[in-house]
């Protein structure tokens, strides 16, 4: 089984159905697909960098550029 971890943002969750659909449908050998939720990444203490919200985006203050998934 090979394990693939995608961004989940639960104001688009639709994305990570058409991506697990994708996902599935073009793969030869059984899949594990595992979203990655921000918000349990920082309360598991897995995600340290800091964060700040800009124009309503995600934004990393060391690398002064945007974040996504």
């Amino acid at each position: 089984m090979i394990p693939i971890y995608i961004g989940y943002d639960p104001r688009e969750s639709r994305v990570l159905d058409v991506a697990r659909w994708s996902a599935y449908r073009r793969a030869s050998t059984p899949l594990q697909i595992q979203p990655l939720v921000l918000k349990d990444l920082e309360a598991q203490g897995i995600m340290k960098r800091p964060m700040v919200v800009r124009d309503g985006k995600l934004w990393c203050p060391i690398s002064e550029a945007p974040m996504s998934t």
